[in-house]
């Protein structure tokens, strides 16, 4: 990651990334121990429990939910995207062999039942993606053109999830009847900004079960509602719908929503001496971003300010998108607000889960000289724009932000960043 050439910029970058270094102070093990507790299970007064992790968290959660529970572990089974510990490691973003494989396994786990009194879920995002069980005549190769289409369309991740759980022996609560425990709990890690918990992993342990309708307008959001893979849904839906058996008793209880963050950001950000604007859940198109962001600066236009909010932008990246990620698009998109803003600014987009669909990329910033020096070394930001091929342009710029697992999955952080309008101001940072 390069610096920005001056040192009020360089001050921006060093603030912006201290707000979403909040993300940090956020304490997973002690959210799993309290939410266990509540649920009278502690290392003394639990019976055994089998746990059933799946997710991009599910190593992290595993490993505090044992420290939790202590010997009570009767048996494990975690799916993650990451080969950590015992973990199985599922394919993401778009479903394939080994989420298949992983699902399989998912579904041996919880009919080989055991002595345990509790089955506990460990549920966090991406789990639609690594354990898959599709009804038949849907098979993982729909699953991945089900994942194409919301993205070429920019259908918001509900969408996207409401369509995988209707065709999935998994997802909507279908797990659920496959367990052979007295009682099940789950503890959700929420990572959706519209929907809330019940949407994590296409409501894998909330019940679900649309009707044709539904389906169909589902299908219609995505574009699919003629096609030959919309037949092959409608006709799943409606083979699982008669198929499962009632909803059997269960309690989800959710760990961490996007909203915590968001909060803990803004805190670091008023700390930093910044007047805060909260652009709240975020989703639907980057345009729709850009414009609040946009706004939020011509409103403030004499103190420092820090405007942010958390979610998932939607970008309809088309039939073949470019490489990059929701937030190396934003911060390329917001570019020309920030060079229109008159004065110093900078935007930066975070992925909580540390991964912004490029391995080793965890976001991007980008700040209101950007434009320029791209038209000064030849780079073609409209064009990269154009493709949602933001990636390279970023690389180029040395705007990329280093990336990895972070064992948190709690959506995106975006969030802009602008010094005070008056040259005598500027030469001061906010206290």
């Amino acid at each position: 990651m390069a610096r920005p050439a001056d040192p009020t910029r360089q001050r921006l970058l060093g603030d912006a990334l201290s707000v979403a270094r909040s993300l940090e102070r956020l304490d997973l093990g002690a959210r799993v121990e309290a939410t266990l507790a509540e649920a009278g299970l502690t290392a003394r007064s639990a019976g055994p429990v089998d746990l059933v992790a799946v997710g991009k968290a599910a190593p992290e959660l595993v490993r505090v939910a044992r420290r939790a529970l202590g010997g009570r572990v009767r048996r494990a089974l975690a799916i993650a995207e990451v080969p950590e510990g015992d973990a199985l490691v599922g394919d993401h973003p778009r479903p394939g062999p080994r989420s298949l494989e992983a699902g399989t396994r998912l579904l041996d786990f919880l009919e080989a039942g055991s002595a345990t009194g509790l089955t506990l879920f460990l549920v966090s995002g991406g789990a639609s993606s690594l354990a898959v069980a599709p009804v038949a005549p849907v098979a993982v190769d729909d699953l991945a053109a089900l994942f194409d289409a919301a993205s070429a369309t920019g259908a918001e991740v509900v969408t996207l999830n409401r369509l995988r759980a209707a065709v999935s022996w998994l997802s909507g609560g279908a797990v659920l009847t496959r367990v052979r425990t007295p009682d099940s709990l789950a503890l959700v890690l929420v990572d959706v900004a519209v929907g809330g918990a019940e949407w994590v992993a296409s409501a894998l342990t909330y019940d679900y079960r649309p009707d044709d309708a539904e389906v169909a307008r589902l299908l219609a959001t995505a574009g699919l509602e003629t096609s030959a893979l919309g037949a092959r849904v409608r006709a799943a839906a409606a083979a699982r719908r008669a198929a499962l058996a009632p909803p059997r008793r269960h309690t989800n209880r959710v760990l961490a929503e996007p909203g915590d963050w968001r909060a803990a950001a803004l805190t670091a950000a008023a700390r930093l001496g910044y007047v805060t604007v909260d652009l709240g859940a975020i989703a639907g198109p980057p345009e729709r971003l850009v414009g609040a962001v946009a706004a939020a600066l011509e409103g403030e236009p004499v103190r420092a300010l820090c405007v942010l909010g958390v979610g998932e932008a939607t970008p309809a990246v088309g039939a073949a998108p470019g490489r990059g990620g929701r937030c190396q698009e934003w911060c390329a998109l917001v570019a020309t607000a920030l060079a229109r803003a008159g004065r110093p600014a900078l935007a930066l987009g975070y992925a909580s889960d540390g991964r912004d669909h490029e391995a080793g990329v965890g976001g991007a910033w980008s700040d209101d000289t950007t434009v320029t020096r791209a038209s000064e070394g030849g780079l073609d930001l409209a064009g990269a724009l154009a493709r949602h091929d933001t990636h390279a342009l970023h690389a180029a710029l040395g705007q990329l932000l280093e990336g990895g697992h972070t064992g948190w999955n709690l959506c995106d952080l975006y969030l802009v960043v602008a010094g005070p309008s008056t040259p005598s101001a500027q030469k001061s940072p906010p206290t």
